[in-house]
């Protein structure tokens, strides 16, 4: 139910050592700078680790997404059921006002994962496997 920053410097002793909550129930994150994208559709300011802060969050309608991919200035979602399996594409460039921007394609069952590759999304679905859209 949130962001949780490790301190991996030393793999044989990781720590946790800072807390986000969040409440969009995010499945997968994306780093652009000091934020992190949650696919929950929040933003957590981590510019100081040990104390990282919800800055923002915005609501995508309908349904719940568990992937997400950040390519410059918009963040592309991947909805995990069949009212919700679709690319939602949301607006970044302001990272404390994000606005959702369009939906894109549909899967049947849901997207597993979303790379960005140039104008082209590939997207994993549990049932009909790679998917590929041309985003522009």
């Amino acid at each position: 139910d949130g962001l949780t920053v490790v301190d991996i410097s030393n793999p044989n002793n990781a720590i946790k050592i800072g807390v986000a909550i969040e409440n969009g129930g995010a499945g997968d994150v994306a780093v652009k700078g000091n934020y992190v994208y949650l696919s929950g559709g929040s933003v957590v300011d981590i510019s100081n680790p040990y104390d990282p802060q919800l800055v923002a969050s915005w609501y995508i309608y309908p349904g719940s997404y568990v992937c997400i991919y950040v390519s410059g200035d918009l963040a592309y979602l991947g909805g995990k059921d069949q009212i919700s399996g679709r690319l939602a594409v949301t607006d970044i460039s302001d990272p404390l006002n994000p606005e959702f921007f369009s939906f894109g394609e549909t899967a049947g069952i849901g997207f597993k994962d979303i790379q960005i590759i140039d104008n082209l999304a590939y997207l994993i679905c549990p049932i009909e496997g790679l998917k590929i859209f041309e985003l522009w």
